[in-house]
C-alpha cells in the first residue's frame, strides 16, 4: 500500500491498523476502534506529525501520550517508540490531510457518503468519500440530504433520512459488530454482510410502505 506524503510511515502504519478494510462494502474502509461520542473515529496524532497534517478542530486540547507505544514497521515488534505528546483528531480528518496536506482548525472534512466511521486510506477513496468544506457548507449539505433530525409539536420526531440511532449509536453498533466478527474469525465476505446488515438497521424508512401520491404507512 502506498504511504501518503503527509504522515510519517510509522504513524501511518498505526493508523491503518485501526481500519477495517471492506472492499465489497459501499465504504471500503471503516474505523474499527471505539468511536468518539459524536460517532466519528478518533486517532491520537503525535505533535511532530501535526507539522504535516495541520490542525484538528478548534478547541482540541493536547493530551499526554505517555504509554502510547507502537511497533516500528519492519521489525519483529520488539522495538517500540514512545510518541510523546499530541492531540486527538477525528480519523477521517487524518485520512484527508495525510494525502492533501495541512488543514486548518475551521476546515471541515465532509463525508460524501454520510457515514461517520468511513475512513478511506487510499487517495482514490479519499477523493470519492471526503471533501473539504466549512461549517456553513457542512450544514447546507446536511439539510439538502434531509439528515437533520427535528421535533414537531407534541414531541413528535421528524427523522428525515437520518439514522434513528443517531451518529454515535450507529457507529457504536458497527464497532461492536466488527469486533465480534473479527473475534469469530469472519472472512471478508461475512464481515461485509454483517456490516451491511447492522448499518441498515437504523434506516428510518425500513418499515414504511411508500404509497404513490400519499403518506408513508407502517409496513407490517
Amino acid at each position: 500500500m502506498t504511504t501518503p506524503p503527509n504522515l510519517p510511515v510509522a504513524v501511518w502504519h498505526r493508523f491503518v491498523a485501526k481500519v477495517e478494510q471492506l472492499p465489497e462494502f459501499s465504504c471500503p474502509a471503516l474505523w474499527a476502534a471505539p468511536p468518539r461520542d459524536d460517532g466519528y473515529g478518533q486517532f491520537w496524532v503525535p505533535r511532530e506529525a501535526e507539522l504535516l497534517l495541520g490542525e484538528p478542530e478548534r478547541g482540541t486540547r493536547p493530551i499526554d501520550g505517555q504509554g502510547e507505544l507502537f511497533p516500528v514497521p519492519g521489525t519483529a515488534g520488539e522495538d517500540e517508540v514512545h510518541l510523546g505528546k499530541g492531540r486527538p483528531w477525528r480519523a477521517h480528518r487524518v485520512a484527508y490531510a495525510a494525502w492533501y496536506g495541512p488543514i486548518g482548525p475551521d476546515d471541515v472534512v465532509m463525508h460524501r457518503c454520510d457515514r461517520p466511521l468511513c475512513t478511506p486510506i487510499t487517495r482514490a477513496d479519499v477523493d470519492r468519500h471526503l471533501t473539504l468544506g466549512t461549517q456553513q457548507t457542512n450544514s447546507q449539505d446536511r439539510e439538502s440530504k434531509g439528515r437533520t433530525v427535528g421535533r414537531r409539536a407534541y414531541g413528535l420526531v421528524v427523522w428525515g433520512r437520518g439514522d434513528r440511532r443517531g451518529p454515535y449509536g450507529r457507529s457504536l453498533a458497527l464497532h461492536e459488530a466488527m469486533t465480534a466478527a473479527r473475534q469469530a474469525n469472519a472472512d471478508a465476505a461475512e464481515m461485509t454482510r454483517i456490516v451491511r446488515q447492522v448499518d441498515g438497521a437504523g434506516d428510518p424508512h425500513a418499515r414504511q410502505l411508500i404509497v404513490p401520491g400519499g403518506e408513508s404507512q407502517a409496513n407490517s
